[in-house]
């Protein structure tokens, strides 16, 4: 955690004062984390081989970072409130056994539980950014990425890298069983507000002309996971199989609940999510009387990205804003919500037998529930005054036709992939 702490000793309505009379004021909580796991296993043996590895990691993290209540924090040039986690694991189990004149049983897992809150916030405090001392670097939102402002900037970043892959393979004389399974369950929630009762930026003395106040969310969650199980037998059946499955459930939120909020320029409440899933689940079965293979790739997503100012209306939402929130720029308001998913899922078997019949089976299922909100609630006051520029996304897509050729890349982009619609950026 980072923090300006609040009002919790002596119960006298005052939090803590941090004031910079020439530079900024700048709290960070950060956390990088790297973790790798490891297991191989084999067996040999002349009548029955039986191996087995497993690889589990359950992770977890909570990064905070915040301005209390009844605090104040002041500066001649910007105030940021930023927290970042930062997440890479990797992870691999495979198995190999055999068996010489009888059966041989080899079964691998990987398994991933991620839990992790990522918030940043400014509650029922006091904060005043002249904006009059250079730009500071906050998260862009876009990764890990940064770009420069200046003014009061509340930041809440999170971003993952997985690998997650377990492979079984066995050969025997008689029965084989190869199975492997790669499970991964995310559950993320990252946050970024300003809340009821904040007064940003409300002096009256003179303020930077390029003084924004930011409020962005964002999470970046990049997975490849990776199944397979491989079963040779020389003499009966030859059972493989590989399964990858996954549960992603996401909230992505910024908001303003501020009693007041100016700005010289922008004011920027922006939630991003994105998820790329690359799934891989395969099986090879061979037996001499029966093949058996059977693959499947299972992913569920629940993805929640909201950006708003006042009043929340989602059903059933609890700790609204007491009175009106008040939100004033010189330049452009901006309230944007942008989620974005790619799930390559891929599902393939091989099966074969020399004498009787070969059965394969595949699946890849993906069961995608999302849900993107961008909105003034009812008890926002919101004026912008157009004095500054910002880039919104119109929703709008370009759609095109790529005449036929006789060259085969024609219409393909330079991977030979057909050309998607372009998404147009507009100020």
């Amino acid at each position: 955690q980072a923090y300006v702490a609040s009002d919790t000793t002596d119960g006298d309505g005052k939090g803590t004062i941090v004031t910079s009379t020439a530079g900024h004021v700048k709290l960070l909580a950060d956390s990088a984390t790297d973790v790798q796991g490891y297991a191989v296993g084999g067996q040999g043996a002349d009548k029955f081989a039986l191996g087995g590895s497993v690889v589990v990691n359950e992770y977890g993290n909570d990064v905070e970072a915040f301005i209390g209540t009844g605090s104040m924090a002041n500066a001649r040039g910007n105030v940021l409130v930023q927290a970042v986690d930062d997440v890479d694991l990797f992870q691999i189990a495979g198995v190999v056994t055999f068996a010489v004149s009888g059966g041989a049983v080899g079964l691998s897992n990987t398994t991933l539980l991620n839990t992790g809150t990522v918030k940043a916030h400014i509650d029922a405090a006091t904060v005043q950014a002249d904006a009059l001392a250079g730009a500071s670097t906050i998260y862009s939102g876009d990764g890990l990425g940064t770009e420069q402002r200046r003014g009061v900037a509340v930041t809440a970043t999170s971003h993952l890298r997985n690998v997650n892959e377990a492979v079984a393979g066995t050969a025997s004389e008689k029965i084989g069983v190869a199975g492997s399974a790669t499970v991964n369950k995310f559950d993320e929630q990252t946050q970024a507000w300003i809340g009821d009762g904040a007064l940003i930026n409300t002096a009256t003395h003179a303020e930077g002309s390029l003084q924004d106040v930011v409020v962005r969310a964002s999470d970046e969650s990049e997975l490849i996971s990776i199944a397979g199980g491989i079963s040779l037998n020389l003499g009966y059946n030859g059972p493989g199989a590989g399964a990858d499955a996954g549960i992603l459930e996401k909230t992505t939120e910024a908001w303003i609940w501020a009693d007041e909020v100016q700005a010289k320029q922008n004011v920027v409440v922006e939630a991003r999510n994105h998820e790329d899933v690359f799934s891989i689940a395969g099986a090879v079965g061979v037996g001499e009387s029966t093949g058996i293979a059977g693959s499947a790739g299972v992913y569920v997503t629940d993805i929640t990205t909201r950006a708003f100012i006042g009043t929340d209306e989602a059903p059933g939402a609890t700790g609204q804003p007491v009175g009106t929130t008040i939100v004033a720029a010189d330049g452009s308001v901006l309230v944007s919500a942008f989620g974005e998913s790619e799930m390559d899922l891929i599902a393939g078997s091989i099966s074969g037998s020399s004498t009787k019949f070969g059965v394969g089976v595949s699946a890849a299922v993906p069961v995608v529930e999302k849900t993107t909100e961008a909105f003034l609630g009812s008890s926002a006051d919101v004026t912008g005054k157009g004095g500054g520029d910002v880039q919104a996304r119109t929703g709008k897509f370009s759609i095109g036709a790529v005449a036929e050729a006789t060259d085969p890349n024609a219409g393909t982009d330079e991977e030979g992939l057909f050309q998607l619609p372009v998404r147009e950026f507009t100020p």
